[in-house]
């Protein structure tokens, strides 16, 4: 139900209320304490209910959102709002969160260890990086079973997805950024980031950067997803010069670009990595 009709359905029930109300009226134009109680609930009950679309319109809103932020070309203004750390956690009024912008995992459940045959990775690697997706896909799948099960807010949901994803990203940690970068090839998951449209007279136009530029790093570190680029550029002095690490055609450059947004539309790639040393 959209906001405009919930509170013309709650206004109409609110006067039919008020009107019951002053029938009931004692014959000397005294309050009837029955009337008045009953009135109490009903307000009471508008309220729950009035409560109750709130907390469905918020929902909906943040699935929107989630959606948005998922697709598969993405604006630097979408993103930027959640960004940085802890801007989700920050949803006024108990709002549920919105999705982690970098989280492209909803539907995926499988890892194709035959991908890796060309990283070079020792086997043990392999197998560890196998065990550690099932182990988060699994947890994943238990975790909404018993959200959906147990009536869970979304905000909580996507609390305790954001910790198992922790798991996820530890990967990088522990193995660096070229075994993160296997890894998500192997599970099918976006790794590379993919410029789709420049906005004309921006600092991007300006550089150089083009549709068709797959970004590489941001002032030295890695970028495997649009919302990790989004984040370098909150970050830092606004107009100190930064380099990009840009692939054109079978070609690298670096491009240099001041600090701050870039002008850009995002695109995701899932793109087989170059053999570790």
């Amino acid at each position: 139900m959209r906001p405009a009709v919930a509170a013309a359905v709650a206004l109409a029930a609110l006067a039919g209320a008020v009107a019951g109300f002053a029938l009931r009226r004692g014959g000397d134009g005294g309050v009837d304490g029955a009337a008045l109680a009953e009135l109490r609930q009903d307000l009471d009950a508008e309220r729950e209910a009035r409560g109750r679309l709130e907390e469905q319109l918020a929902r909906l809103q943040s699935d929107v959102l989630a959606l948005r932020l998922q697709a598969d070309v993405v604006s630097e203004a979408e993103l930027a709002p959640y960004a940085q750390e802890g801007a989700r956690a920050g949803a006024a009024g108990g709002a549920p969160a919105p999705a982690d912008p970098d989280d492209d995992s909803a539907g995926q459940g499988w890892f194709d260890v035959g991908r890796l045959s060309g990283s070079r990775l020792p086997e043990r690697d392999v197998e560890d990086l196998r065990r550690l997706f099932e182990e988060v896909e699994l947890e994943r799948l238990q975790l909404q079973n018993q959200a959906i099960r147990e009536g869970w807010d979304p905000g909580r949901l996507a609390q305790e997805l954001d910790a198992l994803g922790l798991r996820t990203r530890s990967v990088r940690e522990t193995y660096g950024d070229e075994t993160y970068d296997w890894y998500l090839y192997a599970a099918d998951r976006s790794n590379r980031v993919v410029v789709e449209s420049v906005l004309g007279g921006s600092a991007a136009d300006e550089a150089g950067l083009r549709a068709g530029d797959v970004i590489l790093s941001y002032d030295g570190g890695r970028i495997f997803k649009p919302g990790a680029l989004v984040r370098g550029t909150l970050q830092g002095r606004l107009g100190d010069r930064v380099d990009l690490l840009v692939q054109r055609g079978g070609s690298t450059r670096t491009i240099s670009v001041p600090r701050g947004p870039l002008g850009v539309r995002l695109g995701r790639s899932t793109t087989q990595p170059s053999p570790l040393p």
